[in-house]
């Protein structure tokens, strides 16, 4: 999505990865090789981790899978829910925004940040949009790109080709049941279990707000 965004011209102010600390080797790879196609199109861009304050068993944990080996539990993926992606990627990168001045600026004005999110029209991701389709913030608009161009996971991988850059597998925190699934093509990265490298990512640009999120 990010590749094809900035082709088009259109504005893109940062780029953010969220690092759970349990991504795939494959990924935390893949991540420089972005990071370097994106200082080279001179794209912002930042890794950023939940950072617990607060704990209520020992010892403390710093990564996702650390965060279940303390408190004896699964990812919550395991139970059908999604309450992991939220507070190991989509918490961080909020509050990353919330520091970020063009976001102040524009909410100061009573504006909103674009959310740009990389579902494409392929199944898998048309199930994963009705989920979200209708979500509305006060802080951010969401806008879907790859489903605007028509783009199913085939045309993304196309893309990626065509750029000159590796195809990164699908983006999955090791630990979680999805790794049985078969699905290893994606279109962005994320990371594998070594801490203090980088994953989930989200593109931010300014227009009237932008901000984007990058799945795969």
């Amino acid at each position: 999505m990010i590749i094809e965004w900035v082709a088009q011209g259109l504005p893109l102010s940062a780029v953010l990865t969220a690092d759970t600390g349990v991504e795939r080797e494959e990924t935390y790879a893949f991540l420089p090789i972005f990071q370097r196609w994106m200082d080279r199109h001179h794209i912002e861009h930042h890794v950023v981790r939940y950072v617990p304050k607060r704990f209520k068993h020992w010892p403390p944990y710093f990564s996702l899978l650390e965060n279940c080996l303390t408190n004896a539990t699964l990812p919550s993926i395991s139970f059908g829910r999604h309450s992991c992606s939220q507070k190991w990627k989509i918490q961080p990168q909020d509050q990353w925004v919330k520091e970020w001045p063009p976001a102040r600026k524009i909410w100061g004005q009573g504006g909103k940040v674009v959310k740009l999110i990389g579902y494409d029209s392929s199944p898998a991701d048309s199930r994963r949009y009705a989920h979200r389709e209708g979500h509305i913030s006060d802080l951010y608009d969401y806008h879907y790109p790859l489903r605007a161009w028509g783009w199913d996971r085939d045309a993304c991988i196309t893309r990626i080709r065509a750029e000159g850059l590796p195809v990164p597998i699908k983006s999955a925190c090791w630990p979680g049941p999805e790794n049985d699934r078969v699905d290893d093509s994606a279109l962005m990265v994320p990371q594998a279990h070594r801490p203090g490298r980088g994953a989930s990512s989200s593109a931010f640009g300014v227009r009237r707000g932008i901000m984007a999120e990058v799945h795969a």
